[in-house]
């Protein structure tokens, strides 16, 4: 159950669980890996700073090995001083008030475990870490920057993810026992065993189980994928659930294996609470649920196509919901009795070639015991002339069968939760006087751009003004990338405010950047120009607000905007599709 690394790359956080303030706590990366593999090698960069204005922070840094979570030895490290030190894998930190550290770390030999922060007399909740990989390839000199890892900061006996086992991406598991760390770091005595169950939930239903160990006889951190431990499994799913039970507290990291950079912006959120249930009342319809879909009609032109099955997340907004698929708002309505009245959703994202209004309606059955809806969808196309021609409107008739067979994790709308606008603190991040339409909302899919967002995209040309939407110092700036639609570097400005939220500004116009690391920024301040970098989609703006620095998905904040003109839905979130101006 030992994973190969020759291509993993460690990205995501499932589970992290508010904090204490007090001292004698740790955090945990439950994987690490440093040095070299196949020609490429795994390079550490873990910075650190102390929010404390009064006090140092004092603790210590451990990398443990993963077969019995000793110390790891010959390791170099870059630290203060800019010079190499060859060290064991154990040191001391010292960090002055409101200063910070950076480590560079390598091997010369591949080392694979944990790593874990901890003090006695200083508060977790003062210690800022970022911790980044590097993967450095010999033959091209080339260095990749991946995606930052999320630490765990408490041990669960549960977890609950999703996972995939697709061409070219996997998603596995990192797990590690808190009792086995305490007995490494106490006294190296042999590690407590701890067991450990794994279990995937697939789409059509079913299941597979396995049991296994931390501890005693088998190593005291493992990695796997599930098609490594699970006889029976397919060989391909796109999706499915992973849950995860130990008999004593463990720490759980997710691990991806893809090719940087068509992943490097993937995450999995927090392992999260179920969305609430849609109700009116008198029917409570849960959030999971999978989706057949069966075109019977159309008159646009095209052929009718098979029928699809998908999961779907029902959002709520009381008895208004929401039917969100991997591709994105698939209908929205509200519950009447003992039916789904669909009471019409624009978009404009079909691809005929040119421009396309699709306004969608429909109602469903929901059968006793809220097991099952039955119903029937229809969606007008409508043609825009300047860009169509002579295009008449279509009509596309589709039934649906949604059965409550699906389990699926998803914490984003639990997070939606939005305060009235004019006790905001943040105005819309563009000029008064200037509107722009939403192209994407907050909690935009399962499979898309903001599937577990609260973040905004605002439809801006290349070159329109970017303002800060409120005060704060300018923690990170990347301004190098062009303007081509291309990859996944986008050029961003992250400004954190004075209670430690960081407002994200990206896709920003190669080297339109005003601001620099460390300056201090007025609300209504210009920082930038609209750009198109990083993004396949149009030129835009995305914004989100994040708990902390650096941003982790899943750590995100709601935001309301005090001088915006427009529409908000009936959670106080902007709308896709209308348009908002800054007064």
């Amino acid at each position: 159950m030992r994973l190969s690394l020759p291509s993993l790359i460690v990205f995501a956080l499932i589970a992290h669980s508010s904090s204490s303030a007090e001292a004698g706590q740790r955090i945990v990366y439950p994987q690490v890996a440093v040095g070299p593999v196949q020609g490429q090698e795994f390079k550490i960069e873990l910075r650190l700073g102390n929010r404390d204005a009064g006090e140092p922070w004092a603790g210590t840094i451990h990398l443990l090995r993963q077969a019995d979570l000793q110390v790891m030895v010959g390791l170099s490290v870059v630290g203060a001083n800019g010079a190499p030190e060859t060290r064991d894998g154990s040191w001391q930190l010292n960090i002055e008030p409101e200063g910070s550290m950076l480590y560079e770390i390598s091997s010369e030999v591949l080392q694979v475990g944990v790593l874990v922060i901890e003090s006695e007399q200083s508060a977790l909740e003062n210690l800022v870490t970022s911790f980044f990989y590097q993967l450095h390839d010999g033959a091209t000199r080339t260095i990749t920057d991946l995606i930052a890892v999320q630490p765990s900061r408490d041990p669960a006996l549960a977890y609950s993810a999703m996972t995939s086992q697709a061409p070219g991406f996997n998603l596995g598991v990192a797990v590690v026992a808190e009792s086995g760390i305490d007995a490494a770091l106490a006294s190296g005595a042999p590690l407590p065993v701890v067991d450990v169950g794994s279990q995937i939930l697939l789409p059509d239903g079913q299941s597979f189980a396995v049991m296994d160990a931390l501890g005693g006889a088998e190593a005291g951190q493992k990695a796997f994928f599930p098609n490594q431990i699970m006889s029976g499994l397919p060989a391909r799913f796109d999706s499915a659930r992973l849950e995860l039970t130990a008999s004593e507290p463990v720490h759980v990291t997710l691990l991806g294996v893809g090719s940087p950079p068509l992943y490097q912006d993937v995450q999995i959120g927090a392992a999260p609470a179920r969305i609430r249930g849609v109700t009116d009342g008198q029917t409570n319809l849960s959030s999971s649920w999978l989706l057949t879909t069966t075109p019977t009609s159309n008159t646009c032109g095209f052929p009718l196509g098979s029928a699809a099955t998908e999961p779907v997340l029902v959002a709520d907004c009381g008895s208004q919901f929401s039917l969100i698929t991997w591709n994105g708002l698939w209908g929205r309505g509200v519950v009447q009795g003992r039916n789904m009245v669909f009471t019409g959703a624009e978009s404009n994202t079909l691809d005929f070639g040119c421009a396309v209004t699709l306004v969608s309606g429909g109602a469903g059955s929901i059968s006793p015991g809220d097991e099952e809806i039955v119903g029937q969808f229809n969606t007008t196309a409508s043609f825009d002339p300047a860009e169509c021609g002579d295009l008449p409107d279509c009509i596309i008739t589709t039934d649906f069968l949604m059965n409550k067979t699906y389990e699926e994790a998803f914490a984003c709308f639990d997070r939606a939760i939005f305060t009235d606008p004019g006790d905001a603190d943040y105005i819309l991040p563009f000029p008064a006087g200037s509107a722009y339409p939403l192209s994407q909302s907050y909690c935009g899919g399962l499979g898309g751009g903001h599937r577990n967002q609260l973040a905004y995209d605002f439809r801006m040309p290349i070159g329109d003004a970017v303002i800060a939407a409120r005060a704060g110092v300018v923690r990170f700036v990347k301004a190098d990338s062009p303007d081509d639609g291309q990859g996944s570097q986008h050029n961003n400005v992250q400004i954190e405010h004075d209670d430690g939220s960081v407002a994200f500004y990206a896709h920003l116009k190669q080297f339109s950047i005003l601001v620099a690391v460390g300056n201090r920024v007025q609300a209504g301040q210009r920082i930038a120009s609209a750009g198109h970098s990083g993004t396949p989609d149009v030129p835009h703006l995305h914004f989100g607000v994040y708990q902390d620095y650096p941003p982790v998905e899943g750590l995100d904040l709601p935001v309301t905007f005090r001088n915006a003109v427009g529409p908000v839905d009936c959670r106080g979130g902007l709308v896709i599709a209308e348009t908002y101006m800054a007064r």
